[in-house]
């Protein structure tokens, strides 16, 4: 979020379900409340925000900042692209907020993160031909597929994890495990469960540890 744009935050949880809504309750000043929020995404993250057979976006966050525009006035143009796009538009200055990003160090650098939302687990997917993989060290020697610009490439390089194979979205991974391009990937689980059952792989491929746990932010 860009500080220009924004005045003092509170944050309203939701509990039921998944539910977390943005809002803000009070401005620093009434003249600072933005005419409008651009807010990015990516467009590959079943069930918060993804396309459906004809390309049109669905998901929880949508109806989210629906329902934030609603709540403030303030009208909210939604973005979602491919998850590298969406950083490269926020580093762009063309939009003022980045949501279901994990925090990490070098982000940190570049954005002013919100309080963390959900809780989400990173785990890493192994075809069901595969054994002895269970944890970090284990994964030396094999090629692991990922999404580009994803905070787990920097995770697995911190622990020496160096054959990484990046690809546009989510269900790129899904596709190229499908494709036996790989046979290794580490996916945040609610996509993966979600390509792993759209494109019929779900009992070939199985969740094999869980590499580490990160929380959303809006950022």
């Amino acid at each position: 979020m860009r500080n220009t744009s924004c005045g003092a935050w509170r944050w309203l949880v939701v509990t039921a379900g998944v539910i977390t809504l943005l809002l803000p309750v009070v401005w620093a000043q009434p003249e600072t409340a933005p005419e409008r929020l651009v807010v990015v995404s990516d467009d590959s993250y079943p069930p918060y925000v993804f396309r459906d057979a004809e390309g049109t976006l669905r998901g929880i966050l949508l109806d989210q900042w629906a329902l934030w525009s609603r709540k403030t006035g303030v009208p909210v143009q939604f973005r979602a692209m491919d998850w590298a796009d969406a950083q490269a538009v926020m580093a762009q200055n063309q939009a003022d907020v980045i949501d279901t990003m994990f925090w990490t160090e070098a982000r940190a650098a570049c954005y002013r993160f919100s309080r963390p939302y959900l809780r989400i687990d990173v785990p890493v997917y192994t075809h069901q031909a595969l054994g002895g993989i269970s944890d970090a060290a284990s994964l030396k020697g094999f090629t692991l597929g990922v999404k580009e610009g994803d905070s787990v490439i920097g995770h697995l390089e911190k622990q020496g994890i160096t054959s990484i194979r990046e690809y546009p979205s989510y269900e790129a991974v899904i596709m190229a495990a499908k494709n036996q391009e790989i046979q290794v990937f580490a996916v945040d689980r609610p996509p993966a469960f979600y390509f792993l059952c759209k494109h019929g792989l779900e009992n070939q491929f199985r969740e094999a540890f869980v590499l580490y746990s990160g929380d959303f932010h809006r950022a």
